[in-house]
């Protein structure tokens, strides 16, 4: 692995007990990787916020408006770090849409009975795709002995997102991040789970790629295209290729090691051959500035660093104003 290379993290994570010391656990882990990049004061600010708006899912009323026609299904990756986050965004997306979105939530590994209670206390329209459910799943459409570099990538989070989402499903599907919130009807979206002919993707701000760009074209044979994102990730999972994804994770993984956003790489390489449509980067807008997150005109925004802490700080708060909880 390059020494640059992020190194991945297994899904051997602290369990939750029943006083929540396992936040301060993860908190510290977070700052010993946050400082380094983003200074103390930033990586406490956001760590801080994380901890302070932990309870917002259990303030939410119970959501209970109706969507009408087709049933159209969306995936979120979720756990026990993160659930309060996802339970905002599928909120905050039903409360924008008067489509019929039946929200489904894959388990990381770590989300336990309470949690999955909690959430369906909020959002009782959530589905949950549970790991026995999944592995078995995968067992019949993407075994391990075929795909040894694919199941090496599913160890980590962000593998899980790619392959459990779409690995032996029919139709257009689509996944969305959690760091996600929306503010008005996201029409291309809806539309696409309609009518999608191609994959689809949002806009980065930046190439996070990880990978060198020589060791990408080498194995692509063309030009990697700019600023693909996997916050939103769009396939027409017939048309999907698993040998060829196989076979690009095992080339970059054997070069340069297994990066962190491995997942992104590879569905940015599938963009360069297959052909992919990236949603509006106006109106599905990644790491917003602060003047567009106290007053949106975007239909959602994605907040990755360096927006991340700002998640915490101002839009949060402003979505519990907006749904007036006390």
């Amino acid at each position: 692995m390059r020494a640059d290379a992020v190194k991945v993290r297994s899904m051997n994570r602290l369990r939750p007990d029943g006083l929540g010391l396992w936040k301060l656990g993860h908190v510290a882990q977070a700052l010993r990787a946050d400082v380094p990049k983003f200074g103390l004061t930033t990586a406490l600010h956001q760590q801080l916020g994380w901890l302070r708006y932990w309870g917002v899912p259990d303030r939410l009323p119970a959501y209970s408006g109706n969507g009408s026609g087709k049933s159209l299904a969306i995936y979120w990756m979720t756990g026990q770090y993160h659930w309060p986050m996802t339970c905002c965004c599928v909120y905050s997306l039903l409360n924008s849409t008067s489509a019929n979105i039946r929200p489904v939530v894959l388990d990381d590994g770590t989300l336990d009975r309470r949690t999955r209670e909690r959430m369906m206390r909020v959002l009782p329209q959530l589905q949950f795709a549970g790991t026995a459910e999944t592995e078995a799943r995968l067992r019949a459409f993407l075994p391990e002995n075929r795909y040894p570099t694919l199941h090496a990538l599913r160890r980590t989070t962000l593998g899980r997102k790619l392959i459990d989402t779409f690995a032996g499903r029919a139709g257009p599907t689509l996944f969305l991040d959690s760091d996600i919130l929306f503010f008005r009807e996201p029409v291309f979206l809806i539309e696409w789970l309609h009518n999608g002919r191609c994959p689809i993707y949002m806009t980065d701000y930046q190439d996070s790629y990880g990978y060198s760009p020589e060791l990408l074209a080498s194995i692509l044979g063309r030009p990697m295209p700019s600023r693909v994102n996997a916050g939103i990730l769009g396939y027409l999972n017939g048309s999907i290729d698993w040998e060829e994804f196989e076979y690009w994770a095992r080339r970059l993984c054997d070069a340069e090691g297994l990066i962190y956003f491995v997942e992104q790489t590879l569905s940015a390489m599938y963009m360069a051959k297959h052909g992919g449509q990236a949603a509006p980067a106006e109106d599905y807008l990644i790491a917003p500035e602060l003047p567009e997150i106290h007053a949106p005109t975007a239909v959602m925004h994605h907040y990755v660093t360096p927006s991340r802490a700002w998640y915490y700080s101002d839009a949060l708060p402003r979505f519990v104003r907006q749904m007036k909880l006390p």
